[in-house]
């Protein structure tokens, strides 16, 4: 049985209500909703202070609960690990090779992972987020209109990165936050639409983050993050983002959660409680 997570970048029945463009106040410009974005999160100075973060947390699918840590490191590190009862779930960057683990397989061996597989762990390594310094990443940004999410006003813009993919982001037109974000993705080959909508801000050193990431298809939602600490600027070790290096037994090492925690600096975690998944 092979399941998909929906990892989501660090800094996240419904009726929408078009609005067109031509009624967005005219004071309001792409660069200046995404310098209010950045702001509202605590400003550009203290996003760019970032050396590290860890969040610890769990996620929620298909019955499933399960202990989750996400990791980011600068320039462009990220780890994703997820306890599952059939061991860890692992998704890592170490700024030239992305790989994962998948003991939903039946294997523990870790393996290189590219395209479409590798989109949200390269996504989540860049940890100021796709709208800081958006021009200078290579990516284009336009401002679509205003619309109501869930009884939130809010401005939509179109995001398309550097890649040519595509999002669609709604900043709540009050506080400037995320409250949703749509993207495309291919799972099991078929092209699905994915709403994660975001909630419970709460600072963190003077930052403002999502501690809920609820990801919706179809209206339906299919998996919920929740995070319970953050940590910024802590000491990570390097070589938790990379891949482990086949041993001579013909082995693979596996860095399961509670080593890659130690080696982060951090106790281990309990495992997971309930039966099943992300």
């Amino acid at each position: 049985m092979t399941q998909r997570f929906f990892l989501t970048p660090f800094f996240l029945a419904l009726l929408i209500c078009p609005i067109a463009p031509a009624q967005i106040a005219s004071n309001q410009t792409v660069d200046g909703l995404i310098e209010k974005n950045i702001d509202a999160h605590g400003g550009a100075r203290r996003l760019k202070a970032i050396k590290s973060t860890r969040a610890t947390g769990k996620i929620e699918m298909q019955g499933i609960s399960a202990p989750v840590t996400i990791i980011t490191k600068r320039p462009n590190l990220a780890r994703v690990e997820i306890n599952l009862r059939s061991g860890p779930y692992i998704e890592a960057y170490d700024g030239q090779t992305a790989w994962r683990v998948n003991s939903l397989t039946g294997s523990h061996a870790p393996e290189p992972m590219s395209g479409e597989d590798a989109r949200d762990i390269l996504e989540t390594a860049d940890m100021e987020g796709p709208l800081v310094d958006y021009k200078r990443k290579g990516h284009r940004v336009e401002l679509l209109g205003r619309e109501n999410v869930e009884g939130v006003d809010a401005y939509k813009m179109k995001l398309t990165l550097k890649s040519g993919d595509v999002k669609h982001i709604y900043l709540n037109s009050r506080t400037y936050l995320e409250v949703k974000q749509i993207t495309r993705r291919l799972d099991h080959g078929v092209e699905i639409e994915v709403e994660v909508y975001y909630a419970d801000y709460k600072p963190v050193d003077g930052i403002l983050i999502a501690h809920s990431y609820e990801a919706r298809v179809e209206g339906q939602t299919v998996q919920l993050t929740t995070i319970e600490k953050v940590e910024i600027n802590s000491h990570i070790n390097d070589d938790i983002f990379k891949m482990p290096v086949r041993a001579a037994s013909g082995l693979h090492q596996l860095f399961t959660d509670s080593y890659a925690l130690r080696a982060a600096g951090s106790s281990p975690r309990a495992t997971e409680r309930s039966p099943v998944r992300r």
